[in-house]
């Protein structure tokens, strides 16, 4: 795992070295760089496989193509050994090595052969362009600027701050965006003039052209489980799989365990195929009786499978964490379980470098409430207008939300009053409203600018991408497209990559999104039933209670932070002289939004969040 920089460009070994060690926390173990009259390349590198000889930036027999890399490739022994039958040779066992050998055998087709996450930086001398590629689900980010006839790359947008003339101009489109969504998507980024390739994305720099295309998609292919016991040991076989060659390392390696049906299961597989107790990772947030401590859950896992199990109680002021967090993210990002992540990757590097982790299990086999709504939509719409409009969204409307714990009466609320506001909405623009926070008129109103409906727009295109499918179907598709790669992925990668530890997702497998796209969706959405397949596949592995919990989520307890720790330092940053210094948000808006919050009837935490961390990143960046 590593950081990589570089440029097409004028020769500057000062710039590159500069922007090479912006990123000493994602590789703190070695750095290495490449350099001619075009090209320069850089990487900082968190040794895991190959401690010894896996040194970056990496050649081919005859030095003309170079590479550097930041991930893993889980089949790289398979390549290596197809590689060598065909007469290449390789000086090490690293997995980084079997990209230069891949590209002169395969040329860009060499990306269809990797297995893993990536992003990868690769220089042929010979016809003198450069290659730039992302995984196929975007477990790790990339960041570019083109400009002059020049190419300026990096693993984290802080690479770029210091290449020439840049500027740190705000782009319109992706505040939007980030008030809408939580964050901000491929292609844009915070500033103007910087971007990131999407997932599966190749991008070409030849001749001063810059040209980005995808290389892969995901597809509703047939030919796939028919039956739901087909489906079961189907899915039990690929997430096997996909643990078990995640878990190859030279360096300490365990698990995040919630609790939870994905990590449980994870540590389960893990459990099987690990001849030392696993080593799991815990942490509790506020006391028990709060609803946001999972300790008691995953001790019981941990109880079962025998694991060397870690778990903390942690001490953390989100005063302090706050800048931090945005540092590493470098540009404004909502989801709070972000300032969670930070702390548990800190608390699990005391122990292991490398961590697996069951983010992406929900967006694989649907595991969110929005994901119910589209099957309880057609049940809804058969009550009469008169008595929803007169009964229904009267009495949710008065629901009161609650403030100060995860408990599920408050997220039943939340829940309740989203579905039924969507549910007012044409059929096509029901699960984008339950994936947006500020509305397009919300946001006109907070900023006091004119805005677009550029980023529910966006949502809405990829949804009706494939017309012959059904909503469920559409859902599954715009989740790996945008909430998976954008939200969740970005804060596994960056907060783990802050304390120099690997995360690694094996429900992001590629390989095991097209098996669950290949399935019927009945089998992974039935009823009231979400997750069903991976529900029966738990069945074989796990405690009954475990299976069927009912899903908490490994939330932040904003509300609580809100209620106390937040409070002085909102009052400063939301007087009016604060906002009217920045200069982003109306003054008067966020008052009334405080407002509401504070009176009990609506849950805004998030939404204040949002803004916070605005105003935050705005004083640090701008």
């Amino acid at each position: 795992m590593c950081g990589i920089a570089g440029f097409y460009g004028a020769r500057n070994d000062d710039l590159l070295k500069g922007m090479t060690r912006s990123l000493v926390h994602r590789g703190p173990d070695d750095e290495g760089y490449y350099s001619d009259d075009h090209v320069g390349l850089g990487m900082r590198r968190l040794s895991i496989v190959d401690v010894e000889g896996g040194h970056q930036p990496m050649t081919n027999e005859d030095e003309s193509v170079w590479v550097v890399f930041n991930g893993e490739i889980y089949n790289h022994q398979v390549l290596r050994g197809e590689l060598e039958a065909k007469g290449h040779r390789f000086n090490s066992r690293c997995d980084t090595e079997v990209i230069v050998h891949l590209y002169e055998e395969f040329g860009d087709a060499f990306l269809h052969r990797l297995r893993g996450m990536f992003t990868v930086a690769l220089w042929d001398t010979r016809r003198r362009r450069l290659l730039l590629a992302r995984d196929r689900v975007g477990v790790k980010p990339l960041y570019y600027r083109h400009t002059s006839g020049q190419l300026f790359f990096g693993s984290e947008l802080k690479c770029l701050l210091s290449t020439p003339h840049f500027e740190r101009r705000v782009d319109s489109q992706a505040v939007q965006q980030y008030l809408s969504s939580l964050y901000i998507a491929a292609p844009n980024s915070i500033f103007s003039g910087v971007q990131k390739p999407a997932p599966g994305h190749l991008l070409e720099f030849h001749n001063g052209d810059c040209r980005v295309e995808a290389y892969w998609d995901l597809t509703f292919r047939s030919g796939g489980p028919t039956s739901l016991g087909e489906s079961v040991d189907a899915v039990q076989a690929s997430l096997e799989e996909s643990v078990k060659v995640r878990m190859e390392s030279d360096v300490p390696l365990g698990a995040f365990l919630s609790g939870g049906l994905d990590s449980s299961l994870i540590v389960a597989i893990m459990a099987e195929h690990s001849a030392p107790p696993v080593k799991t990772f815990t942490v509790g947030f506020g006391d028990e009786s709060s609803g946001y401590s999972e300790l008691p859950f995953a001790r019981k896992v941990a109880d079962t499978f025998g694991t060397d199990h870690h778990e903390c109680q942690v001490d953390y002021s989100v005063v302090d964490i706050l800048p931090k967090v945005l540092w590493h993210f470098d540009e404004p990002f909502g989801n709070s379980t972000a300032v969670l992540t930070y702390l548990l990757s800190q608390f699990a590097r005391e122990h292991v470098a490398v961590a697996l982790s069951g983010t992406g299990g929900d967006e694989c086999f649907l595991g969110y409430p929005r994901h119910l709504g589209l099957t309880q939509g057609k049940r809804y719409e058969r009550i009469p207008q008169v008595v929803r409009s007169q009964v229904v969204e009267r009495l949710v409307a008065r629901l009161p939300e609650g403030v100060g714990g995860n408990f599920p009466m408050d997220r039943m609320a939340k829940r309740v009053r989203r579905f039924v506001d969507g549910m007012k909405l044409p059929p096509d623009r029901r699960y984008v409203s339950w994936l947006t926070y500020f509305g397009q008129d919300e946001r006109q109103r907070l900023t006091g600018e004119p805005d677009t409906d550029f980023p529910e727009a966006t949502l809405r295109d990829l949804f009706g991408h494939h017309t012959d499918r059904s909503d469920i179907d559409r859902a599954f598709y715009t989740d790996v497209k945008t909430f998976l790669p954008f939200n969740q992925l970005e804060y596994m990668d960056k907060m783990s990559m802050a304390c120099s530890l690997e995360a690694r997702v094996p429900f992001c497998d590629h390989e095991l999104l097209e098996l669950s796209a290949s399935m019927p969706s009945k089998h992974k959405l039935k009823g009231l039933e979400t997750k069903r397949v991976l529900k029966l596949v738990g069945e074989r592995m796990l405690p009954r209670n475990i299976v069927r919990r009912g899903k908490v989520g490994f939330d932040a307890p904003t509300g609580l932070w809100f209620n106390n720790e937040l409070k002085p330092v909102c009052e400063a940053l939301f007087s009016e002289g604060a906002l009217r210094e920045t200069g982003n948000f109306c003054p008067d808006e966020v008052a009334r939004l405080m407002a509401v919050h504070q009176s009990g009837q609506r849950d805004l935490s998030l939404h204040l969040w949002m803004i916070l961390v605005f105003e935050v990143w705005f004083r640090m960046y701008i």
